[in-house]
């Protein structure tokens, strides 16, 4: 319970409009970014004097969750332009993925997750977005959508990404340009006994098995994989991470093309 006069730093970063969210203001005193006039606000949970005026040296970053930030550089490095598109975003939990979309121009992203009132509350007000939460991707049928969509975004975490490639094939939109973003988790793609301690694989052998054998999977489900490149950030464990970009097998590059980058970006990043 708070004392009297004092309340909680992360309440107070909201309070005074630095942030749109109490997890933005967590995420926000964790990275050193919030202070008061004379030091750094070490934790979130810290009670301070309630006429304390607050600072954000810099924003944390330009969308509502950090995984925004990961789609971006596939967005970048894979030159993919999404404006006008519609996309289907796997796994939206906060809505980082989405977010990432709209600020790209696209115009309209189901937001699929298996739990509930995770997305952010300005991306569920936004007409572009269509919430579907409560609902499992796996089970995803081109009805659920209304319409085909000419992009997917996956986040997914505790699943293989193996199960749900094959729900794209239902829901792309046939006459038009395809292209999907998936982020590897080597941690949920090998097998239970092959995660190191504290669920990291530090292993780099074991990831880029990984992503070899998951570029042959996406060939046999229909899709050519055609760019790869490492996440600019970890997973909130530490882990590496991974991106990859499918398009249809049309797309004129061959499965070699892109596994010959395996090494590099798995050793290099």
């Amino acid at each position: 319970m708070a004392k009297a006069g004092k309340k909680r730093a992360d309440i107070l970063v909201v309070e005074q409009g630095l942030t749109r969210s109490r997890e933005e203001a967590r995420r926000s005193i964790m990275a050193g970014l919030v202070h008061t006039d004379n030091r750094r606000v070490e934790k979130p949970g810290e009670l301070l004097p309630e006429a304390t005026v607050l600072h954000l040296k810099e924003k944390l970053h330009p969308f509502v969750g950090r995984g925004g930030l990961k789609l971006q550089q596939a967005l970048n490095v894979f030159k993919i332009d999404v404006k006008g598109r519609v996309c289907a975003d796997f796994g939206s939990s906060t809505g980082g993925f989405t977010d990432c979309l709209l600020q790209r121009g696209a115009k309209k992203v189901f937001a699929i997750d298996a739990g509930t009132n995770q997305l952010d509350y300005r991306l569920r007000q936004d007409e572009r977005v269509v919430v579907m939460e409560n609902f499992n991707a796996r089970f995803l049928k081109p009805e659920d959508l209304k319409e085909p969509v000419s992009f997917i975004c996956m986040d997914v975490s505790f699943i293989s990404v193996k199960k749900l490639i094959p729900v794209f094939p239902g829901i792309v939109d046939k006459a038009q340009v395809f292209d999907a973003v998936i982020l590897v988790k080597p941690q949920f793609e090998v097998g239970r006994n092959e995660v190191e301690k504290h669920g990291i694989i530090k292993d780099k052998r074991k990831h880029a098995r990984v992503l070899g054998e998951l570029m042959d999977f996406a060939v046999d489900s229909g899709f050519m994989p055609t760019g790869l490149c490492r996440s600019p950030i970890t997973g909130q464990k530490g882990n590496v991470e991974y991106l990859l970009r499918l398009q249809k097998q049309e797309a004129g590059a061959t499965l070699n093309d892109v596994k010959n980058r395996i090494e590099q970006v798995v050793m290099n990043g």
